[in-house]
């Protein structure tokens, strides 16, 4: 086993080495947490653990694949039979295996999350409950909530529609992405005795439903190992629960706790400064990041005056970068919100820098992709309606609107599948039934090939038959992308083929379906932009994370206390996708929503050490033109010292801030001063001020003399109000 642990450091030795019973271990960022989980199944298979007994769970396919190879690596063959996979993927094998026991069709299709739309659309149509946009997510929001826990009850009319989608599921044998993990969660009488080992990966990011399913994995051995890091649990949005990592202990008594606290990615200022910032939230385990690596550059901040002025400063920077030498591929603009990413897409266009939208339309997104994987799901499943309804039409071959209602309301009525109304259609004439037979035909050919042939050739016979790739010989540029997206599918496939001559389609289209946006990602060198959620589990040399005002990053939300733990740790993630260095920057005023309106710098940027950061160019103080000089940009820095109090009276909403010390006059509450004196109190228009309610703003004008002096704020939640000065603080 020498040969597992002799390049690991003490903490990652001992997580390799520890191999019964419950285990948390606190991984930090850039900890080697891959390669310890890696070593740690290495060291069980050659201490005798058959690799069919043990089970490693991932949060993405691609994670779960660069695994595999590296146990493979490890062992060559010796890790045959293993199990590995996403929460999703594992669920859909073993429904596939045992989900008759429970009342399954094998040969269940998968809906992802715009199958769910469209038949949640349908329905809501049907029920005459309004299916605009807003109103479906938030529909499709309700139940994941209802699905999770988080709501105890569904009232009319959303009781009905629960059960209709359930109903419409069943019966076109098919199952969502949620309902894989609770089908699969009842299979708790085979769970346990599956598997001697259980690992998991990104534990943080486990929700209700999955750390349920996970729970009946674990054997009377409770052999579970997890690994993961409070600090970077970012997806309570969808329904990940950071509190189960917290409660590991209270879950599973007499748990053995390791933390990998040493970081083999960035420099000393990156750690120091995110390892800062960090430490402020409160729900966490107590650990400290640490680095034996150099200090390298500082963390460089820089405030523009707007948007376009800190897309076009990012942007000559990277131009400068790439002047050096430094590829485009290890440079990466990070923001917090998708609206931040067109002028920077301008700017780099403008600039003939190329550049890869991470979280675009992905390929498997596109529509002529999902329509040829509607004819496939049919070819193994026919009673799939929602993809009946997709491409029964498509290409159009004359079956209307009118028709498909009529045949839809005969299913209904008879208690049958749409296919089965398809098949005994004899009120249809014309066209449409033209149409349908062509349609019943195609799929009928493609079941015939699904069970013998590879994907590949059910593909070709479809855009054969279809006359698809007829749209060669178009000039619009439209059809010649949808034919391009369609070999290019094909030669995906002719891969596969290379990879797995005997996969059949059932497998194939299990594997589509699973693959999720982190596992799409384009294949072109240039500068990556993405959210910050988007870049979890990467890492690159150079990190510009522009947009950091308040109410921008951290983002303002019901729950101000929670939500601003998230933010922060939202933050610290950012900071620590980088190896050599960190750009932050915020605005003076920025159209995000709407208008121009006037930002104020992140609490966040306020809680880096001032050790670790240097002020850059850019406009040179928070307030008036006078300050515009070299002395007035070093006041930045104690600025920023004031703001410190606004940070925390965000953490703490019930004590009111302390604020440095201001002079009577200054406040306004001196009244013996002279009109004169009294209008040189301090405020006037672009000063920056804070409230003990509102927050912080600036000034945009001021009215009246004495203790009547008023101030028309605005502050930084967008609100503009009148306040007398004198309750109001000078920053």
């Amino acid at each position: 086993m020498s040969h597992l642990v002799e390049d690991l450091n003490e903490h990652q030795r001992q997580t390799v080495q520890t191999l019964s019973g419950p285990l948390l271990v606190l991984a930090g960022a850039g900890s080697g947490k891959t390669r310890v989980l890696t070593r740690r199944i290495a060291n069980l298979i050659e201490n005798g653990v058959p690799p069919h007994r043990i089970i490693a769970v991932t949060f993405t396919n691609k994670a779960a694949r660069e695994m595999k190879e590296r146990v493979d690596h490890l062992l060559g063959e010796g890790g045959e039979g293993l199990w590995m996979g996403t929460f999703h993927s594992i669920a859909a094998r073993l429904l596939r295996m045992y989900g008759q026991e429970i009342g399954i069709d094998p040969h269940f299709v998968i809906y992802d999350s715009d199958d769910q739309k469209s038949v949640l659309r349908r329905l809501m149509k049907d029920s005459n409950i309004a299916s605009d946009a807003s109103s479906l997510k938030n529909t499709i929001t309700l139940f994941e909530n209802y699905r999770r826990g988080k709501v105890p009850k569904i009232y009319a009319p959303w009781d009905s529609l629960w059960k209709a989608y359930c109903d419409s599921l069943t019966e076109s044998k098919a199952v969502d992405f949620t309902g894989l993990i609770e089908f699969a969660a009842k299979l708790d009488r085979i769970l346990p005795s599956l598997w001697d080992h259980v690992l998991v990966d990104e534990f943080q990011d486990t929700s209700n439903v999955q750390f349920e399913f996970l729970r009946k994995m674990v054997g009377k051995d409770r052999n579970i190992c997890v690994v993961g890091d409070d600090d970077q649990s970012i997806y309570s949005w969808r329904g990940a629960n950071p509190e189960y990592l917290l409660k590991f202990g209270k879950e599973f008594p007499g748990a053995c706790i390791i933390k990998m606290e040493e970081n083999y990615r960035s420099t000393g200022n990156i750690i120091r400064a995110a390892s800062s910032l960090i430490s402020r939230n409160t729900v966490r385990h107590s650990k400290t990041l640490r680095t034996k690596a150099a200090d390298g550059e500082k963390i460089s901040l820089v405030r523009l005056e707007n948007g376009r002025d800190e897309a076009r400063w990012i942007i000559n920077r990277i131009q400068s970068m790439i002047s050096q030498g430094i590829a485009l591929e290890q440079i990466a603009v990070l923001y917090r919100i998708n609206a931040l990413s067109r002028a920077l897409e301008e700017e780099l266009t403008k600039n003939n820098i190329y550049y890869r939208l991470v979280g675009g339309l992905k390929f498997y997104e596109r529509a002529e992709i999902k329509d040829i994987i509607a004819y496939l799901r049919l070819a193994v499943s026919k009673d799939s309606e929602n993809d009946i309804l997709r491409v029964i039409n498509t290409p159009r071959r004359g079956v209307g609107g009118s028709s498909l209602e009529k045949i839809r309301e005969q299913a209904r009525g008879s208690g049958i599948s749409l296919w089965k109304a398809l098949e005994g259609q004899t009120e249809i004439s014309g066209s449409a039934k033209k149409g349908i037979l062509e349609f019943r035909q195609i799929v009928e050919e493609l079941s015939s090939l699904a069970e013998s042939e590879h994907p590949i050739v059910a593909v070709t016979h479809l855009l054969e038959a279809t006359d698809w790739l007829g749209f060669r010989g178009s000039d619009e540029p439209e059809d010649q992308s949808r034919v391009q997206n369609m070999i290019q599918l094909q030669q995906s496939m002719a891969e596969h083929k290379n990879e797995n001559p005997t996969m059949r389609l059932a497998e194939y289209l299990d594997e589509i379906s699973l693959m999720t946006s982190e596992d799409q990602t384009e294949s072109e060198n240039g500068v990556s932009l993405m959210t910050i959620h988007s870049a979890k589990g990467l890492e690159f040399d150079y990190v510009f994370l522009p947009g950091w005002e308040d109410g921008v990053f951290p983002m303002k939300r019901k729950d101000e206390e929670t939500n601003l733990e998230e933010e922060r740790r939202l933050a610290y993630v950012s900071i620590t996708r980088a190896r050599r260095k960190v750009v932050i920057s915020c605005v003076k005023e920025r159209s995000v929503w709407g208008p121009p309106i006037p930002m104020v710098v992140s609490p966040f940027m306020t809680e880096l050490p001032f050790d670790c950061i240097a002020w850059e160019g850019g406009i040179r103080a928070f307030s008036t033109r006078e300050d515009d000089s070299p002395d007035g940009f070093r006041k930045i820095e104690g600025i920023m010292k004031n703001i410190k109090d606004y940070a925390l009276s965000r953490e703490q909403p019930t004590a009111r801030p302390a604020m440095r010390e201001v002079s009577p006059a200054r406040t306004g509450a001196n009244l013996s001063k002279s009109k004169t004196e009294a209008t040189d109190d301090g405020f006037k228009a672009g000063t920056l001020v804070t409230h003990v309610k509102f927050g912080q703003g600036y000034v945009v004008s001021v009215v009246g003399e004495g203790k009547m002096r008023k101030a028309i704020v605005k502050f930084s939640n967008g609100e503009t109000k009148v306040i007398v000065t004198s309750f109001l603080s000078l920053v």
